[in-house]
This record gives structure tokens, C-alpha cells and sequence, in this order.
């Protein structure tokens, strides 16, 4: 499956957009009316978060996106706004754009995508209702009082949400999919055109769908997908949801990054041998928007010294705050287990920038000189107490054999 190459793509990534400018191409389409004016809040916020959009005009007779150039990316974000447009971008184009560390904003409506954006979509594991489907709740409309959101680190805010022509996604088990808010219980998507509710004509029933969704891969490249546009129009501009979604997705939010890692023998020794005590420490900073900051009040970050499989795997506790980073460490004994062992962190949460680290160090066996004397070990106690009486015993008997012969009792008679 093509998904899986991008998956498996090194980690290696810049975090570009929280360090320095980035181009954010903006798709929409010729035949909206007024589309400039409809998304001016919109455009404002990327100006204002250095995002530089430039808007490409689609429509009938368009040629298609021209994401790489000379075999390089052009661009650093795509944001797609809801087009019928036939020939936008191919879904090879679009799944290399991902692998290469581009990060990807798909808003659609009811009235469907283009057919290689849904089917990009489809290769990540977010399947959009087709064109034609609305999404339908007659006891919450069109807004959503009290959305159900299913990741704070993404969208932080539990105000009502404008919903309405909005589409509905049905979700892979990828462990790389990042829910984020899911369809009300009493909502439903079916298709209009049908005009009666059944089991043919729905796509979705209940809190199986979602209306907002994320992915993020190995490579930290972020795609995120919403199937209602009304949030983003100046006339219902949802400013609180708009800034989360588009910080996450372009890299300004959930950021977080390993600043060092150390590790050392307590006993002061440059190398290892089984049951060394041995320390270490990882530093861990966050973008908060503007600069990196110490990332503070993380519970469940983890280190395992792993030779083929993990010996040990240890919770790491929060020691101190150095400069920017906030950091975390252990102390433990290493196994009575000589080889080449392996720190490693890997720290894959939902909705941050995955951390992988990893140190190989060898671990000998002891040498000649350093296994402990027997007289160290308890459990030889009765074996050198049984030697020593043994030789006692034999000195005592031979001092008694020599000093204890026959005596004389006189001289011996003579004629």
C-alpha cells in the first residue's frame, strides 16, 4: 500500500514553520462567488502566523497543481477549500507531497471532493461521505452546543460549533489517525437525493462518524480534514476552532522536540559492565508559538534499555529545568547480562510531534580481577569454614602424631 511508504519514511524534519517562514498554497474555487471576500479572516490569520498564502485559482479548464518543482516542494502547506474542480491534484502527488514533510488542510461540504483528493484521503484512513450525503441532526441543527472533542492538545476549545452542509468521516484503525471531534449521537448522514432514510442511502448513523479528524506520520508531517466550511467564512468565523486547527496542522501547535540526551556510569567508570548503576537523561522543550519553552507536566514519557527485547522499561521523572527544556531521567542497575544494549525513547502521543532517541552502548562481563573473592560470598561461608577445620584438623593431628610416640621407661639391660 502506497500509505505504507510514507509510514516508514526516516524521521528526519525541520520543524520549519515553527522556526522560520513557510509558504501555504491556498486552493479554492473560480465558480464561488466573491471567494476572496468570503475567506478574508481566514487569509488574515495565515498572514499573521507568517504562513504566506498564495491562493491558486481552480476551475473547468485549470491545469493541474504544480506541487514539486525540478523535483523539489514549492511549498511547505496545501490548504484545499471546497472545489468541484475535476483535475486539482493527483493522489500520487499529493501522497509524495506528505512524505516529503508537507503538511495538508482538506475542507470539504456536502457537496463532495475532487475524486484523488477523497482518494488521498482514503490511503490515510479517513473516508468522507460521497457527494451528496448531508450530515442531519434534528435535535442539535446545525450547531453543535457541546461538541464531543476527543484531543484537547489539538482543539482546546468546548464552545458551540457552527456545522452546517457538512459531510462525515468514517475512520480506519490506523494508530496514526488523530480524532479530534466526533459526530453527535443523534446525527446522521444520508444521501438527499434518495429523499427516505435507510440502510442503502446512509453513510453514517450516531457517534461512529467524525467531523474533525487528523493524521500525523513518522516523518511529523500533519494532514487534517473537516467536512463543513461554514466555521472558516467570515459570516460564521469561528476564530478559537480556526487558530487550533490550523496551528496543529501547520506545525505551530503540539510541537515538541528532544534537546539532549545523556547518559553516565555512577560510579564515575567512561564505559559499562553488568550491574553498573547507570543515569539518564533526555531534555524535552515545546513551541508555545513564539519560542521554545520547557515541556513541563508530561506523566508518561518512558526509556527502555533494549537488547533485542526490553530488558527494562522505566518511567521517566522530571529532575530540573535547564534553559528551554524541561529534564526527565532514571537511575537503575543495568542486568547481569553482557551484549550491546540500547536507550531508547520513544514517545508517540496523539496530537504531538513524535520523539524517537535512541543510544547504543556496550555492557562487558566482568574481568578477571573484579568477580568478588570468596570470602565476599555468604553462601561459601560454610565451605571455607569446612576447609579451615580440615586443615586445623590435620595440623593438630600431625603435631600429635610426632610429639606423641611410645616413651622409654629406662635403659635396656646389657650382660
Amino acid at each position: 500500500m502506497i500509505f505504507l511508504l510514507f509510514l516508514l519514511t526516516p524521521l528526519a524534519w525541520a520543524l520549519s514553520s515553527a522556526l522560520e517562514d513557510s509558504k501555504t498554497l491556498v486552493v479554492y474555487d473560480t465558480r464561488l462567488p466573491e471567494f476572496e471576500s468570503q475567506y478574508s479572516k481566514l487569509f488574515e490569520m495565515l498572514r499573521d502566523r507568517n504562513l504566506e498564502p498564495e491562493l491558486a485559482l481552480v476551475g473547468p479548464e485549470s491545469e493541474p497543481l504544480e506541487l514539486f518543482r525540478n523535483g523539489y516542494r514549492r511549498y511547505q502547506n496545501l490548504l484545499i477549500l471546497p472545489t468541484t474542480a475535476k483535475d486539482l491534484v493527483d493522489t500520487d502527488t499529493l501522497l509524495r507531497f506528505v512524505q516529503d514533510g508537507g503538511d495538508v488542510f482538506v475542507v470539504s461540504d456536502n457537496t463532495g471532493l475532487q475524486t484523488d483528493v477523497v482518494l488521498f484521503l482514503n490511503e490515510l484512513g479517513i473516508y468522507p461521505s460521497p457527494k451528496g450525503y448531508k450530515y442531519i441532526d434534528h435535535h442539535q441543527g446545525d450547531t453543535l452546543e457541546e461538541p464531543d472533542v476527543n484531543n484537547k492538545v489539538v482543539l482546546h476549545t468546548n464552545k458551540p460549533i457552527l456545522y452546517k452542509d457538512g459531510s462525515v468521516a468514517l475512520l480506519s484503525n490506523s494508530e496514526f489517525l488523530v480524532p479530534v471531534v466526533r459526530a453527535p449521537r443523534t446525527s446522521y448522514t444520508f444521501n438527499v437525493d434518495e429523499g427516505r432514510v435507510n440502510a442503502d442511502s446512509t453513510w453514517h448513523s450516531g457517534s461512529q462518524g467524525y467531523l474533525f479528524v487528523g493524521l500525523q506520520g513518522l516523518n511529523n508531517a500533519r494532514v487534517f480534514w473537516t467536512g463543513s466550511a461554514a466555521s472558516f467564512k467570515d459570516a460564521s468565523f469561528n476564530e478559537e476552532l480556526v487558530s487550533d486547527l490550523i496551528n496543529w496542522t501547520f506545525q505551530i501547535s503540539g510541537l515538541i522536540k528532544a534537546t539532549s540526551v545523556t547518559h553516565y556510569n555512577e560510579n564515575g567508570d567512561s564505559g559499562y559492565k553488568i550491574k553498573d548503576t547507570t543515569t539518564f537523561e533526555i531534555g524535552v522543550s515545546e513551541w508555545d508559538g513564539e519560542k521554545w519553552a520547557p515541556f513541563t507536566g508530561c506523566e508518561d514519557l518512558q526509556l527502555e534499555f533494549v537488547m533485542l527485547d526490553p530488558y527494562y522499561r522505566l518511567t521517566l521523572a522530571p529532575k530540573r529545568v535547564e534553559n528551554s527544556s524541561q529534564i526527565y531521567g532514571t537511575t537503575f542497575q543495568i542486568p547481569d547480562q553482557h551484549g550491546m544494549f540500547t536507550y531508547k525513547v520513544l514517545y508517540q502521543r496523539e496530537g504531538y510531534s513524535f520523539i524517537d532517541e535512541s543510544v547504543t552502548v556496550p555492557v562487558r562481563h566482568l574481568a578477571n580481577d573484579e568477580y568478588p573473592r570468596s570470602w565476599e560470598i555468604t553462601n561459601s561461608w560454610v565451605y571455607l569454614s569446612s576447609a579451615l577445620a580440615v586443615m586445623v584438623g590435620w595440623f593438630v593431628f600431625v603435631v600429635v602424631f610426632v610429639y606423641s610416640g611410645n616413651k622409654k621407661l629406662g635403659k635396656e639391660k646389657t650382660n
